[in-house]
């Protein structure tokens, strides 16, 4: 690949490149484009020329990190209205809460599309993903594992997005008084959620019981299934609507009491060993537990935020949390060369389907002048059709056709006829098959298309010659 002139870029493959022209921007002033963009965010106007490969290495991290995010939101765009309207803006957005986050950009475009399907879109739903990516960080989880939980609850709850703090705050304030994490709450929220919401049983509630649950040693998940299957029989002994009435905490009393807290009545009364195991856990001596635990949910404001704080002074959060904000730097290079090298593929796929075109239209004339041809010196077709055929032929190839007087062409010549005009018949079937070679269709056809690919050094090696000119011009 030779560079040509001040700040050109040349692939010397002696291919036309009209295919690789896109509006204002063509082969030549390529280059060009892409560093008045470097030039704009230039964080690397210092470095010296011994910084050269540094500089290689890291645009192309910044390249491969524009690429992979790029496509997570092209993702989101499929379902986001948000992102179909404003794509650039929705993914600066998205790409910027990377730097209070020790996610990557790509993780929180994949959070963001699970935000989305969850029904909340556009500031809505940045909101939530924000609310989310602080959560992950407080509660050692991922991105998209905390907006499952937390669209989950608010979604169950019927709770609005503009409360989802106060959904993380309730969450944290669990990991807080029970043995458990925010993942495993998460997780395992929906398993009592729809249930709970349609009894009219509180988010507060329902996390305080699995708080006093879990810090007697049961599992998250079990702590989860007994509550739900408590609901159950409670809807099943008590008087309808005992939510409007009572807490869940107190319900779970009241059965304990009916029964003098004997087991086996309450086994018999409430049908399922998990039903009484939550009931167990949550009244009799553990009443005062439960009832303590519940009163601490009307103070859980900066519970998330506290945690993150925390989560984010470690050492090891420091470190990603620098990453991220060096990736943030390093965008406006990454999505320049994704733009550029988006370019130089659409035009390697415009002209792969050009041949490709000429490859079909070459293929049809040759199959259709061997059928005529095949026709024309067969002894089973009439003169009139063979007379037809020549005619046709003629109009397609005058070339090579023009001197064929048709008014000769007679009945009692027409072999002799054949055979003068056989000669030209060869050319134009030699030059029918030069066509298919020349277009690229052979039984090696992807091979052929292998060559084409080699002759512009591959993508990934004019990747690396476009890094390597970005430094120059950079110096």
């Amino acid at each position: 690949m030779a560079v040509r002139g001040e700040n050109s870029l040349h692939f010397a493959t002696g291919l036309d490149n009209s295919g690789l022209k896109r509006g204002a921007l063509d082969a030549v002033g390529m280059v060009q484009g892409m560093a008045s963009k470097i030039a704009r965010i230039n964080p690397f106007a210092g470095l010296a020329a011994a910084a050269g490969l540094a500089f290689i290495a890291i645009s192309k991290d910044a390249y491969k990190l524009s690429k992979e995010f790029q496509h997570a939101m092209k993702e989101v765009e499929t379902i986001s209205d948000a992102t179909k309207e404003n794509f650039k803006g929705m993914s600066a957005e998205v790409f910027k809460l990377s730097t209070i986050t020790t996610d990557s950009p790509v993780k929180l475009a994949k959070a963001y599309y699970q935000i989305v399907s969850a029904g909340y879109d556009g500031a809505k739903g940045l909101k939530l993903l924000e609310v989310a990516t602080k959560s992950a960080t407080a509660g050692v989880t991922d991105t998209m594992t905390a907006a499952d939980g937390i669209t989950t609850v608010l979604n169950a709850f019927k709770i609005k997005a503009e409360e989802s703090e106060h959904v993380a705050d309730v969450l944290f304030q669990t990991v807080k008084l029970g043995k458990t994490n925010f993942e495993e709450l998460a997780s395992n929220m929906a398993t009592v959620a729809p249930l709970a919401a349609a009894n009219g049983i509180s988010f507060e509630q329902v996390s305080a019981a699995v708080a006093t649950l879990t810090k007697q040693g049961t599992p998250t998940a079990q702590a989860m299934t007994q509550i739900r299957s408590a609901i159950i029989a409670a809807n099943e002994v008590l008087e309808d609507g005992w939510s409007k009435s009572m807490s869940l905490q107190e319900a779970f009393q009241m059965i304990y009491k009916s029964t003098d807290g004997n087991q086996s009545k309450l086994r018999e009364m409430l049908g399922r060993v998990e039903a009484v195991n939550a009931v167990l856990g949550v009244s009799g001596q553990n009443a005062k537990m439960a009832a303590e635990d519940l009163k601490s949910y009307a103070n859980v404001a900066g519970a998330m935020n506290e945690a993150n704080k925390a989560m984010l002074s470690s050492n090891t959060n420091q470190w990603e949390l620098f990453g991220n904000q060096v990736k943030q730097k390093m965008h406006g290079i990454g999505e320049a060369i994704l733009e550029s090298s988006s370019f130089i593929a659409e035009g390697l796929n415009e002209m792969m389907r050009e041949t490709e075109d000429l490859t079909g239209a070459a293929v049809k004339a040759s199959v259709e002048f061997d059928n005529l041809r095949a026709e024309l010196e067969s002894s089973n077709i009439e003169f009139e059709r063979k007379k037809e055929i020549l005619s046709k032929l003629k109009s397609m190839y005058p070339d090579y056709l023009r001197a064929l007087d048709l008014s000769e062409f007679k009945e009692s010549n027409w072999k002799d006829v054949l055979v003068e005009v056989s000669s030209e018949l060869d050319k134009i079937n030699g030059k029918l098959r030069t066509k298919i070679e020349l277009s690229g269709y052979s039984e090696n056809l992807n091979e052929k298309k292998s060559d084409l690919a080699d002759t512009v050094e591959s993508i990934e090696d004019a990747k690396d010659k476009i890094f390597k000119r970005f430094f120059e011009i950079e110096n």
